[in-house]
């Protein structure tokens, strides 16, 4: 009888649906052995659905026996105790049969196979009563508070998951304590919730940093129109610290076609009574707005009219006073 290769590890790896069963599994083949391919074989199964190629799940189901083991570490040790307890399970071997039963393939057993599977189990039970077990820990959310930021790497997170398992002692010494899969999520979340913040941090500033812009760029224009003496490309570059190109191509952009580039909005003027402001008038044409404003206030006085204002990024501002 074969017994398939084990590398000494641990057995149990908690995962999304939480731990696998696991148990040894005698795996019987259909034909006459003409290698060892051909032999049955004792392993180790996470599940019950052994593959073997060629086969059903009925007919691979049929062919097995499987005893289950508890939460047990697996090791070198554990392949040993399989290699000793191997022969037990020859004769359930020999007396293991396939039938056919309404187009299903249905294990039978010889009264020697039954009595052979039984004392196999209770062989390897008693070999592993005092073996060291795994014990499954969740640690509370409230501890995984601040162990992670936004720039946590993979490797710096199985570090911080390695150290809370290192912090839970085990109930008995030689067991081996793992975390569920819950904790690693919680603080895969945790990042992904810090770097979401990140995100939305990078977008705010983003666009208060176009909005800063446009408004820039439209105080430049504005101050440019002025024809002071001190307001000069260069004088306005040492002001914006930008260059003296940079601030003419600004000047430019708006000078040039009468229109911003296409990063800034529409420039909307209208004028300011004593107490509200005639939005509902608004011009892209600072002359005409300020023509507007002018008659209008000559032709009735009593409205009031002090001022023409143009859109700001963040409301309305004082364009020219009247």
């Amino acid at each position: 009888m074969l017994l398939a290769a084990l590398e000494p590890d641990w057995l149990y790896v908690p995962g999304p649906e939480g731990v696998l069963p696991a148990g040894v599994e005698l795996f019987v083949p259909d034909a006459e052995p003409t290698d060892s391919s051909g032999l049955p074989f004792l392993c180790l199964q996470y599940d019950s659905h052994h593959r073997v190629e060629g086969l059903s799940t009925a007919d691979r189901e049929a062919r097995t026996v499987r005893w289950e083991i508890p939460l047990i570490v697996l090791n070198q040790e554990f392949a040993d105790l399989l290699v000793r307890l191997a022969p037990l399970a020859a004769p359930v071997a020999e007396g293991l049969t396939v039938e056919v039963s309404a187009g299903r393939a249905v294990q039978r057993l010889s009264e020697q196979a039954r009595n052979a599977r039984e004392r196999f189990g209770r062989e390897l039970a008693a070999a592993l009563a005092d073996r060291p077990r795994l014990e499954i820990h969740a640690v509370p959310k409230e501890q995984m508070s601040g162990l992670v930021t936004a720039d946590t790497d993979g490797t710096e997170l199985a570090e911080i998951l390695e150290r809370l398992r290192a912090a839970v002692p085990p109930s008995r010494p030689g067991n081996y304590v793992v975390l569920d899969y819950a904790t690693e999520r919680h603080l895969e979340n945790l990042r992904d919730d810090a770097r979401r913040q990140v995100r939305d941090q990078l977008a705010h500033t983003a666009r208060q940093a176009n909005a800063h812009r446009r408004a820039r760029d439209r105080l430049l224009r504005r101050i440019s129109d002025w024809d002071d003496a001190d307001d000069t490309g260069r004088g306005l570059a040492k002001l914006t610290d930008l260059s003296h190109t940079a601030v003419q191509k600004i000047l430019r952009q708006n000078d040039e076609d009468g229109t911003p580039d296409d990063d800034l909005p529409t420039i909307e003027y209208t004028w300011r009574h004593n107490d509200y402001i005639a939005s509902s008038d608004t011009t892209a044409d600072r002359t005409k707005a300020l023509d507007a404003a002018r008659e209008c206030r000559k032709a009735n006085p009593a409205a009031g009219i002090v001022a023409v204002v143009r859109r700001h990024v963040t409301g309305w501002e004082l364009d020219q006073q009247l």
